[in-house]
Parts: structure tokens; sequence; C-alpha cells
């Protein structure tokens, strides 16, 4: 579990997080929603403890996140940036392999390593991209290695900020659902995203951060609400349901 207390920060004299309280289950996927501004990204800055002069406290299993090295931290937790394209040409397999010895950057990758690295790719679906350079890559590919990283990294909570904004629209999809697998598996995706549609569509749960505070958690029908959407995203916001006899799909319609 990965809990939030009192979570308060600032940029100087700039309260970004005021008092932001909440907890997280292992096999969810969960949408972060909020406005630009709304201190989503520095959210998950203090969660990974590179902001770590924050007020409160970030736990997982109840443990402190403040008190362990970042080594320790690397085996609960993996980050998955919006965007990472790399300096050096590695293959696949080298930046996936890279995320199996956070313990040391000197540590040179075992057998138990390697397995991981081809359990994560198979996981992934992209074990024909392992000797491919990694900065050849198309963008979607490329966010593929990167959530294959973050598996072979052997954390159960993963971070992501905005992984679907550079992608277009059959890669978002493609994404999200494989998320949604994952999630299924035991994993617990924290994941911060703009498009409403697919926080209700994939999400397990909701987290709405406006105005420095959660405003909202939980089930995405219940909590994406017309009022909430709208006054957040200051515009006219309808969230149309359409069920049919298989399943219930969820979408969230601006009306400008």
């Amino acid at each position: 579990m990965l809990e939030v207390q009192n979570l308060t920060f600032s940029y100087g004299k700039n309260k970004v997080l005021d008092n932001v309280n909440f907890k997280l289950d292992y096999g969810k996927l969960v949408c972060l929603l909020g406005e630009n501004g709304a201190g989503k990204s520095t959210l998950f800055k203090c969660i990974l403890q590179l902001y770590d002069n924050y007020a409160g406290v970030v736990a997982v299993n109840s443990k402190n996140l403040k008190k362990m090295k970042h080594t320790k931290i690397a085996k609960y937790l993996s980050y998955i940036p919006q965007e990472h394209k790399g300096v050096f040409n590695y293959t696949v397999e080298q930046v996936v392999l890279m995320s199996t010895t956070n313990e040391s950057m000197f540590k040179r990758p075992g057998k138990k390593e390697i397995k991981r690295m081809e359990d994560a790719l198979e996981k992934i679906n992209i074990k024909h991209l392992r000797y491919r350079g990694y900065m050849e890559l198309s963008g979607g590919e490329r966010q593929l290695v990167l959530v294959a990283r973050a598996l072979a990294q052997d954390a159960k909570i993963l971070i992501m900020d905005e992984p679907t904004s550079n992608l277009d629209f059959k890669n978002q999809t493609y994404l999200m659902s494989l998320l949604k697998k994952l999630a299924k598996d035991g994993y617990t995706i924290f994941i911060s995203i703009h498009n409403p549609d697919f926080a209700l569509r994939y999400g397990d749960e909701v987290v709405v951060l406006s105005q420095r505070k959660i405003r909202a958690k939980g089930i995405p029908d219940e909590v994406m609400t017309n009022k909430l959407l709208s006054e957040i995203y200051q515009s006219d916001i309808t969230v149309s349901k359409i069920e049919n006899s298989d399943k219930k799909t969820c979408v969230a319609r601006v009306e400008l």
C-alpha cells in the first residue's frame, strides 16, 4: 500500500500541495486528474523522494520512504517519465537491464537480472525489439520499453507522469490497456493523465487534485461528475455513460 499523509510542499513561499492525504492499494490502476499547475508532477516528485523537503509522510507498506536510501526505495517504486529520448543508442535489452542493478551502478547483471529483463520484455510483448537501438524506436515503442524497464526493476508500484501525451491514439489506447492488465496482475499503477475519457474507461480509481488539495478520490463513475470536472477544467463538461449488453462504456465529452 502507498500512503500519503498530510503532505505539504512549497516552492519558496508558493504553497503547491496543502495537507494532501490518500491511500492506494495494490492491484489498482489509479488516474490522477487535475488542471495544469495543480501540482501533479510535484506530488509525484515528493512520492519518489526527488523532493524530500516536504512536510508529512509518504509510506509504502507502513515504511517511511524519507528514512530510506534511494536504492531501497527503488525496490518499492519505479518511475516512468513522460518521454525519454536517451543520449546513447543502447539496445532495448541494455536499457531494460540497467534497471535490474539498482543496488549499485557498478554491479554487472547476472543470470537472475537477465531473466527479469527477458520476462519484462515478454510481458510487454516487445521481445522482437530486444536488439534494436533505443533511439531508433518510435515514441510508442520507447514508452513500452520504459514500462518493461520499470517491471524489470521488480518494484510493485509504478508512477507514470502523463505517459500518453506524446503518443497517437492507437498507442495511447494500447498503453492504457496494457496498464489495466498490469494492475490486474497485482501492480499499483499511479498515472497522471489529462484525458478524462481514459480515466473513465480504464481507471479503477480516480484521484482529483486541485487548489493544492485532494478534491475527490474513488470510483471514476462516482467521482467524475459534471459539476466537479467543469469546475476543475473551467469548461462545460458532460459525462455520458453508454451501456450495452456486454459491458458499460463511459465517455467524457467536453462541450465548449
